[in-house]
């Protein structure tokens, strides 16, 4: 594995990850050059990249080749004194060029989001972090007494959370209601683990060809489609769906 960039090691901006045997990329935005490379480096030499695809190319030509020098770590555009807002929205740039729903862009989505080899970073340090501070509120308080006062409050605040305490009818119902229509909180890894691959080919309107659709949800909101729509669509059950086909 290649870093062709030695000038721009240390600086933030977009780059783009080049297979050289099969000329597939994958593009993204970082802080910081050489530790993203690094980073893509560790997570696919121990077969454990978010993305699916690479992980998957890379394991392949590397079996073939023997080494691992065909996978080129390219700058695309440094932008220095840069925010990641600023980032992502020159890596949509990027993406609005490249994404092809992994034909040649190993890219799984086509907005800029956050990075798959920042997620479990991320999700370490947010561990990290609410575990340090539990331990700050307990040794703050240890040894001191709580007022009468106080623990009636604490007794207050506890009432319908769950701790025993049957809510009534339309106390529940407000609260279905105000849930009814939020997304489920899950994360953008889990989500693109669950995501079933359909090994079908589609072919839109204006003629363009997609092939092995990943996210049925994601693929239909892209497209203005409806979700049972494509889903029929792609099982055969339906010749077409607003002027898409299926190739058989």
């Amino acid at each position: 594995m290649r870093f062709l960039y030695e000038e721009n090691s240390l600086k933030p901006g977009i780059y783009k990850v080049i297979n050289t045997q099969s000329n597939r990329i994958y593009v993204g935005q970082c802080s910081c050059f050489k530790k993203r490379w690094h980073q893509h480096k560790q997570s696919l030499l121990v077969n454990k990249h978010q993305n699916r695809f690479l992980q998957s190319d890379f394991n392949k030509c590397k079996e073939e080749l023997g080494h691992d020098d065909f996978l080129e770590f390219h700058v695309l555009e440094v932008m220095e004194n840069s925010t990641k807002e600023s980032r992502k929205e020159k890596e949509q740039h990027w993406l609005d060029r490249y994404f092809d729903h992994q034909t040649q862009c190993y890219n799984i989505q086509r907005k800029a989001t956050l990075s798959q080899v920042e997620i479990p970073r991320i999700k370490a340090r947010d561990q990290k972090h609410s575990q340090e501070w539990n331990w700050r509120i307990s040794e703050a308080h240890k040894g001191k007494k709580l007022s009468e006062e106080h623990k009636r409050k604490i007794g207050i605040t506890s009432k319908g959370r769950g701790l025993g305490i049957k809510r009534s009818p339309s106390v529940g119902e407000k609260i279905s209601l105000k849930k009814r229509g939020k997304p489920n909180p899950m994360s953008e890894a889990t989500r693109l683990k669950m995501c079933k691959t359909y090994n079908v080919s589609l072919t839109s309107p204006d003629g363009l060809v997609y092939k092995d659709i990943i996210d049925v949800v994601v693929f239909a909101q892209e497209h203005d489609l409806s979700v049972s729509g494509l889903r029929f669509l792609i099982y055969g059950k339906r010749n077409s769906h607003k002027g898409w086909k299926r190739i058989k």
